[in-house]
């Protein structure tokens, strides 16, 4: 049995995949791990394993139809304060060739943006589950989404004792680092 070739298709594509059996004993039939009985089928990216069978023997053979320019979404964010902006850089890329073209981010606060490296300001502190979609230019996707940590802003406060003229003075600091 032969399953014919490996086949590349972009990620939302399909491959018509055919296999072929020869014979001395009666006919052929065509099992695939997929579950179809045909000996050809349009089938989308994964890998495909054929088993023929002539009633006495089998035989097995396997194709895989590979998606082209897989892009693999990635992005680095630094923690910051709520009341700084974030920073968000993308860091996707296309496997196999290609190029990004769109991104989606949801900063996970209702707000959202199309840009590569956006600019973004949380009103609070706490921990965003942060989401990109990166598109290539054949339409394929990937998403990502991680933690960011945005911290409160700390409040700085310090008393100090009356003392008397030449006496040192002592402050006591009444910072609170979390807000």
């Amino acid at each position: 049995v032969d399953a014919g070739q490996d086949q590349f298709v972009n990620c939302s594509g399909t491959a018509v995949i055919t296999a072929s059996a020869t014979s001395a004993f009666g006919n052929v039939t065509y099992q695939w791990n997929n579950g179809s009985l045909s000996a050809s089928q349009n089938v989308g990216p994964g890998t495909y394993t054929v088993t023929a069978t002539n009633g006495q023997c089998s035989a097995s053979d396997v194709v895989q139809v590979l998606p082209i320019a897989t892009p693999i979404a990635a992005f680095n964010a630094t923690p910051v304060c709520s009341s700084s902006p974030e920073n968000f850089f993308d860091m996707s890329s296309v496997s196999g060739g290609g190029s990004i073209i769109s991104w989606n981010w949801n900063f996970a606060d209702g707000t959202f943006s199309s840009l590569q490296n956006p600019v973004h300001q949380y009103l609070a502190p706490g921990n965003y589950n942060v989401c990109l979609i990166a598109t290539s230019n054949l339409n394929c996707m990937d998403t990502i989404c991680q933690d960011v940590t945005v911290n409160p802003v700390p409040v700085v406060g310090f008393t100090v004792n009356n003392v008397c003229l030449g006496s040192p003075v002592i402050p006591v600091n009444n910072t609170n680092p979390f807000g």
